[in-house]
């Protein structure tokens, strides 16, 4: 997978490229600037997940990606709500549900604001 980015989303500088460095069988990204003539590089995260954090969250069944992920955000929550679905915690569940209608409530207004201004 070759990542591309316009923007840093950690510094929000123009990204040259996107560096791969293998430490051990991992393999991080890293965004690559250039100021004036001295290089910087961004930590972006792993290529695929993060290993140590993503284990403090199995009982979510939650694995936790680096920052080029676009679809991260809908991974999070396809394992979040296979959580919910499968928990019987009354308290937990009532506190989820008005967080979840109060998103779905935002993206379908967005979705229905960006089909009137197309």
């Amino acid at each position: 997978m070759s990542v591309c980015i316009d923007r840093c989303p950690r510094c929000g500088r123009r990204v040259v490229r996107v560096r791969e460095r293998r430490i051990g069988n991992r393999v991080y990204l890293y965004a690559v600037h250039y100021e004036g003539s001295r290089k910087r590089e961004c930590y972006l995260g792993p290529k695929d997940r993060y290993e140590y954090v993503s284990r403090l969250h199995e009982r979510e069944n939650l694995a936790l990606r680096g920052l080029v992920d676009k679809f991260r955000a809908i991974q999070y929550l396809e394992s979040l709500a296979s959580f919910l679905a499968e928990t019987d915690d009354v308290e937990l569940l009532s506190e989820a549900l008005p967080v979840l209608r109060q998103a779905t409530f935002c993206v379908e207004r967005k979705i229905r604001g960006k089909g009137r201004r197309d």
